[in-house]
């Protein structure tokens, strides 16, 4: 049997001059309703977390020239049921993500669709990429 090593990360590590790692893992929501497992993981979500990161934010983050805002990044599956999440989302593994761009939000939307991507979902407050 092969097992993934688990370990502690460092979330304040820089995955580039725009995005730390914690960003992609953060949850109010994991906290209150102390869901512990939102906070281990396994090196293949944060290589997952990390492809997102070089292949999809970073460039569109330097495409916009705005910052951009990770409201949800990866869940484990108690934070993804709990947030209401689809059962088969990306989230769980660490490869989409939640985004907004503030007054640039636009300029977000119109940029993303440039870009080669596996989902592009338009919300009202937000923007699903993966």
């Amino acid at each position: 049997m092969y097992v993934l090593p688990i370990k502690s990360y460092d979330y304040e590590m820089q995955l580039s001059e725009y995005f730390k790692l914690g960003e992609f893992i953060q949850s109010k929501t994991a906290c209150v309703q102390n869901l512990p497992a939102q906070f281990i993981h396994r090196k293949d979500i944060v290589d997952n977390i990390r492809m997102l990161h070089d292949k999809l934010l970073l460039p569109l983050r330097q495409a916009i020239g705005a910052p951009i805002t990770i409201t949800s990044g990866y869940r484990c599956k108690a934070l993804n049921s709990a947030v209401g999440g689809a059962t088969n989302s990306l989230h769980l593994w660490g490869m989409a993500a939640d985004i907004t761009a503030g007054d640039r939000q636009p300029l977000l939307i119109e940029t993303a669709r440039l870009f080669k991507f596996h989902e592009l979902i338009i919300h009202k407050t937000y923007v699903h990429i993966s």
